[in-house]
């Protein structure tokens, strides 16, 4: 089996993963997202993540990730001259969040597939569906999965 022996190389392999899906990915804090200047969305952020060793003893390492996907707003003017949110219109609304939902199902497959030896998807994902987010008046969705790599062992003493 192998065996990841840091973050560094997971962020990596999802990053490797997302092209073709997502214009961009960042790890970091999410108060950054307002720092990217000239951001090619879709974006995927993955901010740093929660682990537990159940068993030091093992290889196992279940990561708790936390995922935000964003895409902007349409922006049209209106009769007035004003802002009309596109969004608002449900449909739009329903097909941007399936457009960052089906782009990050594909990720992940393509992240499993290619590293069926690093990786298990464990347990349930958790998505969230938010709009109007940061300075460039985003939506996205925020995907909590579980995900458990392979990773350091300590040896059992005699």
């Amino acid at each position: 089996m192998a065996v990841i022996k840091d973050l560094e190389e997971l962020s990596t392999d999802i990053d490797t993963a997302r092209v073709g899906f997502f214009n961009e990915y960042k790890f970091g804090y999410l108060g950054e997202v307002n720092a990217y200047h000239k951001t090619s969305y879709p974006l995927m952020v993955l901010t740093p993540p929660m682990s537990v060793f159940t068993n030091p003893y093992k290889n196992d390492e279940e990561f708790s990730l936390r995922f935000y996907l964003y895409k902007p707003v349409e922006i049209v003017r209106d009769d007035d001259g004003g802002q009309t949110l596109m969004q608002i219109n449900t449909t739009m609304l329903e097909r941007s969040f399936d457009a960052l939902q089906s782009q990050f199902v594909s990720t992940m497959d393509v992240l499993l597939k290619n590293n069926e030896h690093k990786y298990i998807m464990n347990g349930s994902w958790n998505i969230e569906r938010v709009s109007d987010e940061h300075n460039d008046k985003l939506v996205g969705l925020v995907i909590d999965i579980k995900l458990q790599k392979f990773s350091h062992c300590l040896p059992l003493s005699n």
